[in-house]
Parts: structure tokens; sequence; C-alpha cells
């Protein structure tokens, strides 16, 4: 048992929480979703900063895109976690690039989980404007879930941006719009 944050257990555990998402057995990859919220939960900031970046591409594709929905949950539940290291810039960096996956759940997942980012931080702390620059070629996904969590993403950042910011996005048609 860790006594402080800073505890050595947290760096010698640091290789192990970096594989976790990418257990293949779907209930094992669950419960190692489980292990990284307690470690990333009790770990110093420090640590969790260096180990961010490793973790958070490999976290979004292999837990967003799970079967079992405990597994996605646990997923967001993590991105949250590292968002609240210090601010939502890395994770939401790492998120946008898979609006342009093949895989459509992939990609609906995540435009689900910055609408849960949006709704949880708020609009400024996710860094609206580059939601906002990124969100367009989303609405014209082929896929009508893609679409829906597009515009339910939307809407999460005009409760917090206000009805205005609707002008910003460009390239839509008038019933996308409306």
């Amino acid at each position: 048992m860790a006594d402080s944050p800073k505890d050595i257990i947290f760096r010698n555990f640091s290789d192990v929480i970096k594989r976790c998402p990418l257990e293949s057995n779907a209930i094992a990859q669950e419960n190692a979703l489980s292990c990284m919220l307690a470690y990333f939960e009790s770990c110093d900031v420090e640590t969790g900063k260096k180990l961010r970046p490793e973790i958070t591409a490999i976290a979004i594709e292999k837990g967003l895109s799970a079967a079992r929905a405990g597994t996605r949950s646990k997923t967001i539940e993590l991105l949250m976690i590292l968002i609240e290291l210090d601010v939502a810039e890395p994770v939401v960096q790492e998120l946008l690039p898979f609006f342009a996956h093949k895989q459509p759940k992939l990609v609906a997942a995540c435009v689900n989980c910055l609408s849960e980012i949006v709704r949880n931080y708020g609009a400024e702390v996710a860094g609206a404007k580059t939601i906002i620059k990124s969100i367009s070629p989303v609405f014209q996904h082929a896929d009508k879930s893609v679409r829906a969590e597009a515009t339910a993403l939307v809407v999460e950042l005009s409760r917090w941006l206000g009805s205005g910011f609707v002008a910003v996005l460009q390239g839509l048609k008038p019933v996308q719009l409306k």
C-alpha cells in the first residue's frame, strides 16, 4: 500500500499501467481500466502528466471502441481524470484525429466523449474553438449515429456559448443548422 502519491510504487508500476488498455480479453481490459483509474486517482500530478501522452491515444482507440459498455464508460472516466491533472487540451487534441477514423463506432464514441468533457468542464476548459473547427466534417459522416453525436455535442456547446456560436459552423446545410 502506498503511503503518499509520490511513493516509489507509482514509478515501479508505470510500465504495467501503460499496457493496460492493450489487453485483448474484454473482461480483463475492463478490470485493467479499473486499475488505471485507481492508479491515476492516487498518483501525484507529475507522474500522471508523464504517463498521459503515452496512454491517451491507446486508451481512446482500444477503450472507446470496446464492445462492453463498462469499458467505454471507464475509458471516459479515465480521460476525465487525465484532464483533471491540469488542462483538457492534451486529451482533446488526442480525440480530434479519431474523427477521421474508419470505424463509425469509434468516431461516435469520440464525439460523445467530447460532449461529456464539455458537459463536465465547460466550453472554455474543453477548448471550444478547437472543437468547433473540427466538428463540420463529422456532420457529413455516412453513419447516422455519428451525426447524432455531433448534434448532441453542438447542443452542449450552445448551452455553454449561447446560440451565437452556430454562425461559426459554416459549411453545414440549413437543415443541419436547424
